[in-house]
């Protein structure tokens, strides 16, 4: 039996959660392959062009988008709670603005700051279930989620991404091309420095493809991506 739309929703928001997003057998479309006459062979999987086409698509976005009110407001933030040392984050939104020459810019125009009800650690975080849920779902603001911002922290903070933060961006990447049925992709933004000073704060976002998708290995890797500051 197919699953509802709801339960799929559910499916890959707990996959989103556990950082990786894989359909359940129970939730996946049912197989014709019992059906199969016998003496034909399995189709192969996608060939190398295939998937170079599916990398084309996939292009990450020429720039990131935001004006010096978001992006001060946001350093500011993250200078604010962190002076615990432990990391912190949040949601960004906005909107995604394709041109007639078939580059994509990605703007920001809002983000959600920490709660209290995060998880947060020296080295890792990860925000409320509710926020997520929410996030996800399209009610933290009125503008598209496009990604998630969090914080590294250290005199040496480094603005690359860990394996955790690759596979979490990449779980919630399925949820958003898969639930808005755009263009898959989702955009990291970290935020680096020692948070004594927000004009201190180092941010670099990062381009992420879904999971599920069947793309060549070296396109799976983060891009990362210029910031240009707007009016």
């Amino acid at each position: 039996m197919i699953a509802s739309r709801r339960q799929r929703e559910l499916a890959l928001v707990m996959a989103a959660l556990r950082g990786y997003a894989v359909r359940p057998a129970a939730l996946r479309e049912p197989s014709n392959r019992a059906s199969r006459p016998e003496g034909l062979l399995e189709p192969s999987g996608p060939t190398e062009r295939e998937l170079r086409s599916a990398a084309a698509r996939l292009s990450p976005p020429t720039e990131i988008l935001m004006s010096f009110k978001v992006r001060h407001a946001l350093q500011q933030t993250a200078a604010e709670w962190s002076g615990d040392g432990l990391e912190s984050g949040g949601f960004l939104f906005g909107r995604i603005r394709p041109d007639c020459f078939g580059k994509t810019r990605v703007e920001i125009l809002e983000f959600s700051p920490p709660r209290r009800a995060d998880t947060r650690k020296a080295g890792w975080m990860r925000s409320s279930l509710i926020d997520i849920v929410k996030a996800l779902n399209g009610e933290l603001s009125q503008w598209a989620l496009v990604g998630d911002w969090h914080t590294h922290l250290g005199d040496k903070a480094s603005l690359e991404p860990s394996s955790e933060d690759i596979d979490a961006w990449g779980g919630r990447a399925d949820h958003v091309s898969w639930k808005l049925g755009r263009p898959p992709g989702y955009i990291g933004l970290i935020v680096a420095g020692t948070g004594r000073s927000a004009y201190g704060l180092r941010l670099q976002p990062w381009f992420v493809p879904p999971l599920r998708y069947d793309i060549l290995p070296e396109d799976r890797e983060p891009k990362p991506i210029a910031i240009r500051e707007v009016d």
